[in-house]
């Protein structure tokens, strides 16, 4: 499986267009382009890297007026303050139509399109992405667990391109870890019905008593696995356990 070839960072993001850049003249005439098309990533790159840069010193600059700011209001009596920070100005480049990455997937298409076209060109304009390596048997699951205001637990995890997750549950009660639902979502709700009165917890590991006894609080614990085209996948998600009872949220 390809991953997609534009890169995940705004500051990766600069590299890459710098090479698109500064490489796309050199197939016009292999790949059949108009010379717009090079003045037109060029405009673009040069537009986002100042984009980027910008957005970059404006945090620098808030930063710098806030601490000016607590200076002139805290400090010491007699502290000489700094002058005050002013943004440096810099004029943009000429100025582009929104969409810059828009267009270029667009171009992108069209430079793949050409019979002229072959891997050497796309890797050297970094249009293809690395190769991902999906191997089912290492997927495990990492279950996280809270209470809802209902006392209620609510697993949550990420699906990690497969279908669902079988989830199995052991409530304490003697029936050990039984198969409980098949989630297609990454949140699941368990609405079994809560144990009696809750007071202290059980030492971790040892039984509970059985839903509604109403002395003691109830330890319930979970475990998943993925399910790819129906069948389970993987490595069995470590052992997650949360209290429940009234009054617990």
């Amino acid at each position: 499986m390809k991953k997609y070839y534009l890169p995940r960072t705004e500051a990766a993001r600069v590299i890459w267009f710098k090479n698109l850049k500064n490489k796309i003249g050199t197939y016009t005439a292999t790949l059949s382009l108009p010379i717009t098309t090079v003045t037109s990533v060029a405009a673009d790159c040069d537009m986002y890297e100042y984009a980027v840069g910008q957005a970059e010193a404006r945090k620098s600059d808030y930063k710098n007026l806030v601490d000016w700011k607590d200076t002139l209001s805290f400090a010491p009596i007699g502290t000489v303050l700094s002058p005050v920070p002013v943004p440096e100005i810099i004029a943009p480049p000429m100025v582009v139509p929104g969409g810059v990455f828009t267009r270029l997937a667009a171009l992108v298409k069209t430079i793949k399109g050409n019979l002229n076209y072959t891997t050497d060109i796309g890797t050297d304009l970094g249009i293809i992405g690395d190769e991902i390596t999906f191997d089912p048997a290492t997927l495990k699951p990492i279950l996280k667990i809270k209470l809802n205001t209902g006392g209620h637990p609510v697993i949550k995890f990420k699906k990690n391109k497969t279908d669902r997750l079988n989830l199995y549950v052991d409530r304490r009660d003697g029936q050990g870890l039984k198969f409980l639902v098949t989630v297609s979502t990454t949140t699941y709700t368990d609405m079994h019905a809560l144990p009696g009165s809750a007071s202290v917890p059980p030492t971790p590991g040892s039984p509970s008593p059985a839903p509604g006894s109403g002395t003691i609080a109830t330890v319930w614990d979970y475990k998943g696995v993925y399910v790819i085209d129906d069948q389970e996948v993987g490595q069995v998600s470590d052992l997650v356990s949360v209290t429940v009872g009234p009054g617990i949220v």
